[in-house]
């Protein structure tokens, strides 16, 4: 029970019912929590406290415990869902942060690879590679936009199941790239970052388009074709910004 006084925990070892409070000193009756000083042969002997009313002021006693303790852990609750999407948005943005200048690095990388790799195109072409990196950065910018969006979103239909799927999907590829692209030298193939490159183009766009449809199934493949060559002109990497 917590202690009447300063609220501190206090565990019963012994059968005496005269507590005293090992941080405030406050001594108080086990029973039914009030003073130790009132059961006295004054205020109606030792067991003052067997009275319903004194009882009746216990069993309130314990029922406000028990709500701040609800409120409490409600509180904790909030502040520990708030934290999961704040963490998740904040490593994302610093992720895009230190991926930005993998840019610049792609034609040196390039040059590293194919000193290594056996490839019919001799060429020091960078194009896929920046490519790549172009599009794991639209991925960044979308998945830190995703976890306020998330923290909002309400939980109906199942809906919120298919949000953190598809965001789950998204982070699976976009770390899968990240990890082909960021090394200092390349080791993967062309073909296999060109076709994970494709795979987190295809899952980012089926990701914004569910959720700007309000999270219904996503576009047929058609649909989602198009918008890829119509991303060529147009960029869409922060469709998820005015929904949120």
């Amino acid at each position: 029970k917590p202690c009447p006084k300063c609220k501190s925990p206090i565990e019963k070892t012994e059968g005496c019912n005269h507590m005293k409070c090992v941080k405030c000193k406050h001594e108080f009756c086990w029973v039914c929590m009030e003073a130790w000083k009132i059961h006295s042969s004054e205020t109606g002997g030792y067991f003052r406290c067997n009275k319903y009313q004194a009882v009746e002021k216990l069993n309130d006693s314990i029922a406000d415990a028990k709500k701040e303790i609800v409120e409490e852990h409600k509180k904790a609750s909030k502040f520990q869902r708030f934290m999961h999407y704040y963490i998740r948005y904040h490593n994302h943005e610093i992720s895009h942060k230190l991926e930005e200048p993998l840019m610049s690095k792609a034609k040196m990388k390039m040059l590293a690879l194919s000193t290594v790799v056996d490839d019919n195109d001799s060429s020091t072409d960078t194009s896929f590679i920046e490519d790549s990196v172009r599009e794991l950065l639209k991925a960044r910018r979308v998945l830190r936009a995703s976890y306020p969006y998330g923290y909002y979103l309400q939980d109906g239909m199942h809906r919120k199941a298919l949000f953190e799927s598809m965001q789950n999907a998204l982070e699976d590829v976009t770390e899968s790239l990240s990890q082909m692209v960021a090394r200092a030298y390349l080791r993967t193939p062309r073909s296999r970052i060109i076709e994970t490159a494709q795979i987190l183009q295809q899952n980012r766009l089926k990701f914004v388009n569910s959720v700007a449809n309000g999270l219904v199934p996503s576009s047929p493949s058609s649909k989602i074709k198009a918008k890829i060559k119509k991303e060529k002109s147009t960029d869409c990497d922060s469709a998820l910004i005015p929904l949120l």
